[in-house]
């Protein structure tokens, strides 16, 4: 199966193959984003948001697993210099030892976004990974979009090693009830499971 990368609003991605994003299908992903923000309310600066209009931009570009599995792994071993560096790509990237170390519990990676699995990123600011159902009610890992951008930027300086990450909010394993609804029919919040906070908490090396 090919890999490819999907850049715009949820709706058209859920939508129907070939048809213009429909008004039920808006109103899903709006229902589940405001469903998920009040589920993290307590460990966001503020409420998820972002375009999800017919005239939002988009793109798709093919990216190959081959190169997935070479980003993760030229991340986990900008980390751990100190571990030989394979020669090529392999399809087995969660058996690398550099990948493991710098998922290693109880430590937070500095490429957080890329090396702990999400699959959704989101265009909005936190600093951590979490786990919950998608708009299909299935599970996925969701990351942040503003986040990843922030990593790869700093990858351009020199390798941090991952560090055991400050008492905060969110810098835990957590996980919440659902919420009942609230008065004007705004859709029930989703159990969810935050998972460790990325290298943004700390930002700086030793």
């Amino acid at each position: 199966m090919d890999l490819d990368l999907y850049v715009g609003t949820l709706t058209r991605y859920y939508g129907s193959d070939g048809q213009a994003p429909d008004d039920d299908t808006r109103l899903s992903v709006l229902m589940w984003r405001d469903s998920l923000s009040l589920a993290l309310e307590e460990h966001l600066e503020d409420p998820l948001d972002w375009d999800e209009s017919a005239a939002a931009p988009h793109f798709t570009a093919e990216l190959g697993w081959q190169a997935y599995s070479a980003l993760l792994l030229w991340a986990a071993y900008a980390e751990h210099p100190e571990l030989p560096r394979p020669e090529a790509a392999t399809a087995e990237w969660e058996a690398d030892p550099a990948y493991r170390a710098s998922n290693a519990e109880g430590l937070a990676s500095h490429y957080g976004q890329l090396l702990y699995g999400p699959e959704l990123w989101l265009p909005c600011s936190f600093g951590f990974t979490f786990h919950a159902e998608d708009v299909c009610g299935d599970q996925v890992t969701i990351g942040s979009s503003v986040a990843l951008l922030a990593e790869l930027q700093a990858s351009t300086r020199p390798p941090c090693a991952p560090r055991r990450p400050p008492e905060r909010p969110g810098s835990t394993l957590a996980r919440h009830k659902a919420r009942p609804a609230s008065k004007g029919g705004r859709a029930t919040a989703w159990p969810f499971s935050l998972s460790r906070p990325t290298g943004r908490w700390p930002t700086a090396c030793p």
